[in-house]
């Protein structure tokens, strides 16, 4: 018994500041960024007390960043009045500074709207597409939230161009992204050029300012087969009909139409430059 008390006498003489200090702990300047990472530099202070002689100085503080750690380690120590230093203090954060790699974005519209598709790298953990305009307005709007690697937008219709931004988030919130701009359709919208088909289409075309008609053409090779005057933007196109006296129909085959506004009247008709052309393939087999 008496040993033993001799011996943490000796121990407080020996190193007064390990054996007294109330505490001796590192503070972190503010919380992690996200979900328990940090993603920017953060200071690390270091503090101690001593009961005995008292602490004179502790190691400076250390604004860590980087490299990227899980964990990543900063240790400090404090020194009391005689000297003595204390166990090191040892402060563990996850810290990664690194950005995902940037998306590479497709784009291509299709009849029930824009179809978009991204790539995904290995540490990203979510997804969001923003178009612009979005919806009633010019802000943009988010499209898409999630894990996915594509999206159908049935609200981008229209003939306007649209703007589509890819942000990819890895899990201590670095994120990274890439803008890709879908062009204008000022032309014929439906079909889709070069569309194999097994039915008739419906051909659908962007309204020309101040056009009272239009002239929709459809040819195969150097033969046409109809020409007409609908005033509205599209135009059912049907597997038979009668042209010039003589019988049509939509057999296999490749076929182009062509539309033309078209100003003035029926009887006397100005016409505007080409609206578009599209070539589609009949496949009923």
């Amino acid at each position: 018994m008496h040993g033993r008390s001799e011996e943490h006498g000796l121990d407080d003489a020996l190193d007064p500041l390990r054996r007294r200090s109330a505490y001796r702990d590192a503070q972190l300047e503010r919380p992690p960024d996200a979900d328990g990472w940090y993603n920017h530099p953060v200071k690390v202070a270091f503090n101690g007390q001593d009961a005995g002689s008292g602490v004179t100085e502790c190691s400076p503080p250390v604004t860590y960043s980087g490299p990227d750690g899980n964990p990543a380690k900063i240790v400090g120590q404090c020194r009391d009045a005689v000297g003595h230093l204390s166990d090191p203090v040892q402060v563990e954060l996850r810290y990664d500074h690194t950005k995902p790699a940037r998306p590479v974005i497709k784009a291509r519209r299709t009849e029930k709207g824009i179809s978009v598709s991204w790539t995904l790298p290995a540490d990203v953990v979510r997804t969001e597409v923003r178009r612009a305009p979005g919806g009633k307005g010019k802000k943009p709007a988010v499209v898409f939230s999630g894990k996915g690697i594509r999206l159908l937008d049935r609200k981008a219709r229209s003939p306007s161009r649209y703007w589509y931004e890819v942000r990819v988030y890895d899990q201590a919130g670095n994120v990274s992204s890439r803008t890709l701009a879908v062009r204008p359709s000022g032309g014929i919208l439906l079909p889709l050029g070069g569309a194999v088909l097994r039915k008739a289409p419906l051909v659908r075309w962007a309204p020309v300012a101040k056009a009272r008609f239009y002239n929709v053409q459809l040819w195969r090779g150097k033969e046409k087969l109809l020409t007409t005057w609908p005033s509205e933007t599209q135009l059912r196109l049907h597997d038979s009909w009668r042209f010039a006296g003589r019988r049509e129909s939509l057999g296999d085959g490749k076929y182009q139409v062509f539309v033309w506004p078209a100003y003035g009247t029926l009887a006397k008709p100005q016409y505007g430059k080409l609206v578009g052309r599209v070539d589609f393939v009949v496949k009923r087999r």
